[in-house]
């Protein structure tokens, strides 16, 4: 369907003068990681462990327009 992808467009025509996105996902969920380094995302390296089985790793994207 392709919902994440279109919302991500969505943001981006909203907010055409940004250039740094910045969002935090849950490490143990691959398929939400594997979205967002599909869109550019990339790991910064931030890591907050919110439970045993929860850890957010913060992730960002640049853009040069």
């Amino acid at each position: 369907q392709k919902i994440g992808e279109k919302a991500m467009r969505l943001a981006e025509e909203t907010f055409p003068d940004a250039r740094l996105w910045t969002l935090f996902c849950v490490r143990e969920d691959e398929k939400n990681t594997h979205f967002y380094e599909k869109l550019g995302f990339y790991k910064t390296g931030v890591e907050r462990k919110l439970a045993p089985n929860i850890t957010l790793i913060g992730y960002e994207r640049r853009t040069n327009t």
